[in-house]
């Protein structure tokens, strides 16, 4: 197997919920947060690579738009766990694009990372997220056919975000 990698950097604010009283992650507080995209391949495509690192962009451009500078709970509906978003981020690679994405990391400190990797193989989401895009749109990635349904809603996302033209 074959896999590559490539990081993506930020810097946000978040606030987590459901923590006890005094916890330090429950009051406001932000993060340089480093997201990590794998990608995995049986075989190279014809140029001798898994993906080729220019086409994922789009990514970068989406995490510039929608969660760079930004306090998290506005921006989607899910408590904004590192754990959360890596599961969202896989699916809108997954969904958005096909790519073969075996693996995302977050980390918000150098010592810390979470990860996401979906149990039913690489490149299909296996569990849905909700999300609010903060422009009055709702994202679902549906787990039994995640394109059926996200694909319209994350197109009209992102063409609201200016991703798509």
């Amino acid at each position: 197997m074959f896999t590559i990698t490539k990081d993506f950097h930020f810097s946000a604010s978040h606030v987590l919920n459901g923590l006890p009283e005094g916890h330090q992650c429950g009051r406001v507080h932000g993060h340089n947060i480093v997201v990590r995209v794998e990608l995995a391949a049986a075989d190279l495509d014809d140029t001798g690579m898994v993906l080729d690192y220019g086409l994922l962009a789009p990514l970068g451009k989406m995490i510039d738009e929608l969660l760079d500078h930004r306090h998290l709970n506005d921006v989607v509906d899910f408590n904004p766990t590192a754990e959360n978003f890596c599961r969202w981020i896989y699916q809108w690679c997954v969904t958005q694009f096909g790519w073969p994405v075996s693996r995302v990391g977050w980390s918000e400190t150098p010592k810390t990372w979470a990860y996401y990797q979906a149990n039913t193989g690489i490149g299909k989401a296996d569990a849905p997220v909700t999300s609010s895009t903060g422009a009055g749109v709702t994202l679902t990635v549906n787990a039994v056919n995640p394109m059926a349904e996200a694909e319209t809603t994350i197109e009209r996302v992102m063409r609201q975000s200016r991703l798509l033209q």
